[in-house]
């Protein structure tokens, strides 16, 4: 800009000036007071006025651009690191029978699951905090749809039937056990279950049963489809008839059935300050079938059959996101399934095993039994002294479907059974909160101990090295790991006036060399602020043009010649001299 002003003050004399002008347009070019008292010399519009405002303004923009730019904590993604949070594709257990090693993971989900609700944490984060990978505390995973990671798990699903509860009436004609007193307050449920009043010394204030067909619970659960649909992929069934004291059952007791269904959680999740934040988007049934895989080839007419599976579609492999329609063109071809197609069941499609949840049938049979022993008996109360007390033994189902009392095998743990009772405050609310924590539990122990997808095995028993199942690789999925650091934001507003000043300079610009090439042909070189030409051209009627020159000098040409003058200032003025 200055330079721009320097070659203005020549146009400038194109009319009569002062010659103090001169003075001011070089105070102008060397500060900003100067340019100050030029504007008031030079306010009609011209290119000197834009000069000279341009020049006033540029001594503003450091403080422009200081706010412009600023500092600030920010969060940005560790190259070579990753972060992982446990999750299953597959579960199995290649011999349930023999298997008494305590770190099998059968032992350990099934143990867990009923535990659950005793011990709250098993059910909780915790457990799958401390096995979270998250270098620096913060770490984020790619979502597809809002799903981060999906996992195997437990599900459940209850329903209140205390409204079907009928007196029991016992037929004089029908043999019953002995636990099965007559009395006016007893209670029966469409179960077939029994239950009486805990007023005096009663054996069956609380029946439990579990693993039970619920064929007959279709009828009466017409208004609850979502049961029913869990009811067709349960792995067990659980039926709760209770004496309660809870005022909102006027017959005083209350009849919950559960199904326990395996599926699939999809979760959003991420770790913020070393802490897993995880919510559940979508929660999926899985197909159950129960019939003991006898063929090796998956796909054709011989499909190997699972206890349990899922098929996930949409499914991200790699970062990409795949649907059944173009699943097959998937390149990671590490490990693939062929599946019955949606459309026409009589074809195959090939599938990533990253899209697939399965779990062995031994292991969902296992676990349906495990359900039976352990979650059916019976609680009996007394009281004394205005207390409860709470005795829980278990039972089993004969053929005749009567409930006999036996003692209490070592794999049963009918003590369990108290909290459903609630100290004789038992309600559809409490019962249901306990089996979700149960289910809770499986499913954080599920994602604990069960496989990555390359697990999945591709044949049958016979090709699957199920031998080695305790040494396969648990599932995880991998994330980003977010550091903190130092970075610079760039505020724009505060950039506006920078670039009006920088247009306004390059307007300036681009007008003094057009004027200038104009110029050139009126006799008015590119001198800008150098003072020569004044020197040499002096003021014509004062010196008479004392530099001995013809016409108008081009600026080299007078440096040049000025190279090798030498002049003494003697007062009255300059005197040439010899060098």
């Amino acid at each position: 800009m200055t330079a721009v002003l320097s070659q203005t003050m020549w146009s400038w004399f194109r009319e009569a000036r002062p010659v103090s002008h001169i003075n001011q347009f070089h105070s102008a070019i060397q500060g900003t007071w100067g340019a100050i008292k030029l504007l008031f010399t030079v306010l009609r519009p011209n290119l000197a006025l834009l000069c000279v405002l341009g020049l006033t303004a540029t001594y503003g923009i450091g403080p422009f651009t200081q706010q412009a730019i600023q500092s600030v904590d920010c969060q940005r993604v560790a190259a070579g690191r990753n972060a992982t949070i446990p999750v299953s594709n597959y579960v199995d257990n290649p011999d349930l029978s023999s298997n008494d090693d305590p770190a099998d993971p059968f032992n350990k989900v099934t143990g867990n699951a009923v535990y659950g609700f005793i011990t709250p944490e098993l059910t909780q984060l915790p457990a799958i905090q401390s096995t979270v990978d998250c270098p620096g505390g913060n770490c984020t995973f790619q979502a597809f749809n809002g799903v981060t990671h999906s996992s195997l798990g437990m599900c459940t699903k209850c329903v209140d039937i205390s409204d079907l509860i009928t007196p029991w009436e016992p037929e004089q004609d029908k043999p019953r056990p002995k636990i099965f007193r007559p009395g006016e307050h007893d209670a029966a449920s469409p179960s077939h279950q029994k239950a009486q009043r805990c007023e005096d010394d009663t054996d069956m204030a609380l029946t439990v049963v579990s693993g039970m067909p619920m064929e007959w619970a279709l009828p009466v659960t017409a208004s609850h489809p979502d049961f029913q649909a869990a009811l067709a992929s349960s792995f067990a069934n659980v039926s709760f008839l209770s004496y309660t004291r809870d005022p909102q059952y006027t017959k005083g007791f209350v009849n919950v059935i559960c199904t326990v269904y395996p599926c699939v959680h999809d979760f959003h999740g991420e770790v913020r300050d070393g802490v897993l934040k995880e919510d559940v988007v979508s929660v999926t049934a899985m197909k159950v079938n129960w019939t003991r895989p006898q063929h090796d080839n998956i796909g054709s007419s011989d499909v190997y059959d699972f206890g349990a599976s899922h098929i996930k579609m949409p499914c991200a492999v790699d970062g990409q996101l795949y649907d059944w329609n173009n699943v097959s063109s998937c390149s990671d071809k590490s490990g693939v399934l062929e599946v019955p197609s949606p459309s026409d069941p009589a074809k195959t499609v090939t599938i990533p095993k990253q899209c697939a949840y399965l779990i062995g049938h031994d292991y969902g049979f296992e676990m349906n039994q495990y359900y039976r022993n352990t979650m059916s008996g019976m609680c009996s109360c007394w009281v004394e002294d205005n207390q409860t007390f709470t005795h829980c033994q278990g039972f089993s189902q004969d053929d005749t479907n009567l409930c006999v009392s036996t003692p209490c095998r070592a794999n049963m743990s009918p003590f369990l059974l108290e909290p459903f009772f609630n100290a004789t405050y038992a309600s559809f609310e409490s019962i249901a909160a306990l089996m979700e924590r149960i289910a809770n539990a499986t499913t954080v122990r599920l994602r604990l101990f069960g496989k990555d997808s390359a697990a999945i095995p591709s044949m049958g028993y016979k090709d699957a090295d199920l031998t080695s199942y305790g040494q396969l690789l648990s599932g995880q999925v991998y994330g980003r790991v977010i550091e903190s650091g130092v970075c610079y934001r760039i505020d724009w507003m505060w950039l506006i006036f920078p670039c009006a000043l920088v247009l306004l300079s390059s307007l300036c610009l681009f007008i003094i060399v057009w004027e200038s090439h104009t110029m050139r042909k009126n006799n008015l070189p590119v001198w800008k602020a150098n003072v020569l030409p004044l020197l040499f051209h002096g003021i014509i009627g004062r010196d008479n043009g004392s530099h001995g020159f013809q016409g108008i000098v081009e600026l080299a040409e007078m440096e040049k010649r000025a190279e090798g003058m030498n002049v003494v200032f003697l007062g009255d003025g300059f005197y040439s001299a010899k060098a």
